[in-house]
């Protein structure tokens, strides 16, 4: 009763505006600055081992992520001009490790520089001397025939296998990979993974016009797309929430001024405390 009489002064009221005030236009700039961030790694409880080896390895032995990279029916002789630009494009990405990328064309180009102004059947007759040499070394799944017996062929299969016709290779390559690393600070982050996974599908399938014919990949990824889906979600949950909100205040209260009141504070209360986040370091 005593604070009551406190707050009805003319004092008391200039204070209790100026505090809500504060607190509104708080939470306003603190809704600015909010930001959608996750990560798996929070999943597992702080005092958990799996959460220790993560923390020790992030500190003593951060770097990047690793994902591979793939095209798929995409001929290779017909496609020459593509995989020039993406082989190039990997080493010039700002998010790349340069010294991370393996990607066979660049080390079959150097090989054969004439690669680029040969005919189909010369440059697959090249680019499978140069796949049975990578397969011998230990270097097994950078592309894939469409004919099985140049496949098994390049394996060293049995005496059977052991031939490709002409034929067998005029019908190419359809399935190659290769491989790169993320630099740690393009990797290091639910908002900004998630950001740097979206720039190099657009890259990607800038250069191939589909993002089917050319894509990066890890199993790292999987959890990188929920940053993308939870702003998304929020913003339709909170849109929902907000239409039962008005609905139950105004059936509920018949008064339309005091329904409104009750409305707009709520909204109020909604953006104070969003906004709060921002400096209570919790991120969406």
């Amino acid at each position: 009763e005593a604070a009551a009489r406190v707050v009805l002064t003319t004092p008391g009221k200039i204070a209790t505006v100026a505090i809500f005030l504060g607190v509104l236009v708080l939470g306003v700039v603190g809704l600015t600055q909010l930001y959608v961030d996750w990560k798996l790694e929070w999943y597992f409880p702080d005092d958990s081992y799996v959460a220790s080896f993560l923390d020790d390895n992030e500190k003593f032995f951060s770097s990047g992520t690793s994902y591979n990279i793939h095209t798929a029916d995409s001929d290779v002789f017909e496609s020459r001009e593509q995989f020039q630009e993406l082989n190039s494009s990997c080493y010039s990405w700002e998010f790349n490790v340069p010294s991370s990328v393996s990607f066979f064309w660049d080390d079959f180009v150097s090989q054969t520089p004439e690669a680029m102004t040969m005919e189909r059947e010369e440059f697959y007759a090249n680019l499978f001397q140069y796949y049975k040499s990578t397969t011998a070394c230990g270097m097994p799944g950078v592309m894939r025939w469409e004919s099985e017996a140049c496949e098994k062929c390049a394996e060293g299969g049995g005496p059977e296998s052991r031939t490709c016709s002409s034929a067998d290779l005029l019908k190419g390559v359809r399935h190659t990979r290769g491989s790169a690393t993320f630099k740690l600070e393009f990797s290091n982050g639910g908002q900004r993974r998630y950001e740097t996974l979206t720039k190099t599908r657009d890259e990607m399938k800038r250069i191939f016009g589909s993002e089917l014919e050319a894509f990066p990949f890890s199993s790292s990824f999987t959890s990188w797309e929920e940053v993308g889906i939870i702003e998304g979600e929020l913003l339709r949950n909170l849109l929902f929430a907000g239409v039962v909100i008005v609905v139950v205040v105004f059936g509920v209260i018949q008064d339309v001024k005091v329904s409104f009141c009750t409305v707009v504070s709520t909204c109020l209360v909604i953006v104070e405390t969003a906004g709060c986040l921002y400096f209570w370091d919790v991120t969406i």
